[in-house]
This record gives C-alpha cells, structure tokens and sequence, in this order.
C-alpha cells in the first residue's frame, strides 16, 4: 500500500469518526434540549405555585385583619354586658 492510499484510508477513518461525533453531538444535543425543556416546565409551575401561595398569603392576612376587628367587637360588646 502505497503512502496516497494510507493517506486515503486515513482521511476516510477520519470523516468516519467526524460522522460519529456529529451523532453522538446530536444526541447529546437533544438530550439537553429535554433537559432544559423539562426544566423550564418546573420552573413555570413553582412560579404558578408561587404566585398562588402569595394569593393565598394576602388571603389570609385580609381575613386575619377581619377576624381581629370582629373580635374586638365582640369584646366590647361582652364587656359592655358584663358591666351593664
């Protein structure tokens, strides 16, 4: 075998592991791409659990607020009874 056919016979084992590693990118590629798309899907649903909790927070901060006035009421209204 002459030194152009060893030179030939080594650029095709080239282009042949240049194609493999062209797969092996793609996949890898691919499997990021799932990876950052279920990552983004995780992250979108705290944000939406998040944004309900806040909700819920605000919630329960009006009703504590309301609860608390209706108890003093009903305090001065029981003491008011208890004096009269």
């Amino acid at each position: 075998m002459g030194e152009l056919e060893q030179l030939l016979a080594l650029v095709k084992q080239k282009e042949t592991e240049i194609t493999d590693n062209d797969f092996n990118l793609e996949a890898i590629e691919n499997k990021i791409n799932k990876v950052v798309s279920g990552f983004k899907e995780i992250q979108s649903s705290i944000q939406q659990s998040i944004s309900s909790f806040k909700q819920r927070i605000i919630f329960i901060d009006k009703r504590v607020s309301k609860l608390e006035a209706e108890k003093k009421v009903a305090t001065a209204a029981r003491n008011f009874k208890e004096h009269a």
